[in-house]
């Protein structure tokens, strides 16, 4: 589910990366300091870079921090819930094929 922090963290590059991978829609979006997303599922495969800050997800099965370079790759249809760091949090994010 999660890739640790290797990855990038310039947005352009992220992007180009994630639509190389055959990812679509990978575009930027930052997070309030403390911003709480509640728990939702997509219909689609979804992937998040954490470019700076920090945010924590939290699947049916785990807590997954991300910070800067680090990726999670959701599956379609996992409900999940997040919450940003104490400084925010810029991430890409991208849908799968099927989005």
């Amino acid at each position: 589910m999660k890739t640790d922090g290797a990855g990038c963290t310039d947005a352009r590059e992220t992007v180009s990366s994630l639509t190389s991978e055959g990812w679509q829609v990978a575009s930027p979006w930052t997070s309030h300091p403390d911003q709480h997303y509640p728990a939702h599922k997509h219909a689609y495969d979804k992937v998040v870079v954490c470019l700076e800050g920090s945010i924590v997800f939290t699947t049916e099965d785990a807590l997954v921090p991300l910070s800067d370079g680090d990726r999670m790759d959701l599956e379609a249809g996992t409900v999940h819930e997040a919450v940003a760091g104490s400084d925010g949090a810029v991430c890409v994010e991208a849908r799968g094929q099927h989005g």
